[in-house]
């Protein structure tokens, strides 16, 4: 086995792993197994990347490199290893956000789907019921339901008119992909401070396109961003120590935020109701056909 061999496997490696780029890097860890026989710093780092322990993979690469070649890789291991983690922590909040965007636009989708097929059987019945009891002596009666057709009728308003493209199954993993990859490269929580504004921006523009189903638009933005590197991260563009310490500890609360923000939607009344219908097509055709007679009845009455 030849060590320099390894040592230029290992930097292709270390590359991709702070690239990012992780489908590349199973087809260099394979070549690397090749490699591996008895050498046992080796097989110490392949078990690291096997678990997905990146930082500790690029310190074991560091100092396999040293060792055997007698390179100084780093001045300061300390800001090497936090620079790091931050890029893993910067990947984690990136993942995080996305996952709780597909949650939310799974409610928000559905509640637009139920304004616009069923909303104005709806709020006919809500009229109909008001106007029914505006002369009765219980007026308590009469103002509960004048509140929930007022309501109801603002929220339909606002959604009647959304558009949300309709996919195929095919498109929809293709949008969710690239939406996941162009969030990860343009996450406000992973930019240098002087680019948050910007990185902002064209956050905002990537949700709105992902919300509506707009793939084209997403698939721009990624282009965008793959082709003109526009964004550096806070850890490439910091060296300071006590910096990065208060980056990795802002973002270790901003994952632990998201992730209660995750398993509160998960846990919420409308999700739990939407993840528990079976076909969608289904249960939107019985519920106006139940809608539909119950509208009769009042109508009669």
């Amino acid at each position: 086995m030849n060590k320099q061999d390894v040592i230029k496997r290992l930097q292709v490696v270390k590359n991709l792993l702070l690239l990012e780029d992780y489908e590349s890097l199973a087809l260099q860890i394979d070549r690397l197994k090749g490699l591996g026989g008895e050498d046992k710093d080796l097989n110490e780092l392949l078990s690291y990347l096997k678990a997905k322990k990146y930082g500790d993979a690029i310190i074991c690469i560091d100092s396999y490199v040293k060792k055997y070649s007698g390179v100084e890789v780093y001045k300061d291991p300390e800001i090497e290893a936090l620079k790091i983690e931050l890029k893993i922590l910067e990947f984690e909040v990136a993942d995080n956000f996305v996952l709780q965007q597909e949650l939310e636009n799974t409610i928000s989708q559905f509640e637009i789907r139920y304004h616009q097929e069923l909303g104005p059987i709806i709020e006919n019945i809500l009229k109909l019921k008001k106007e029914q009891l505006k002369d009765s002596p219980q007026q308590e009666e009469y103002k509960k339901a004048e509140e929930a057709y007022e309501e109801f009728h603002q929220q339909h308003e606002e959604l009647k008119e959304k558009k949300v493209a309709e996919l195929s199954d095919e498109n929809k993993a293709e949008l969710k992909k690239l939406y996941r990859k162009a969030a990860t490269l343009c996450h406000p929580d992973k930019v240098s401070d002087e680019q948050k504004e910007r990185a902002n921006k064209l956050f905002q523009e990537l949700n709105e396109a992902n919300a509506s189903n707009n793939l084209e638009k997403v698939r721009e933005i990624l282009e965008a961003l793959e082709n003109n590197k526009a964004f550096s991260t806070f850890a490439d563009t910091v060296n300071e120590k006590a910096k990065l310490k208060a980056e990795v500890s802002r973002l270790r609360q901003t994952i632990e935020e998201l992730k209660n923000k995750i398993a509160t939607i998960k846990s919420s009344e409308v999700y739990q109701h939407i993840a528990s219908i079976e076909n969608i097509d289904e249960y939107f055709n019985d519920l106006k056909g139940q809608l539909g007679k119950e509208l009769e009845k009042l109508e009669i009455e």
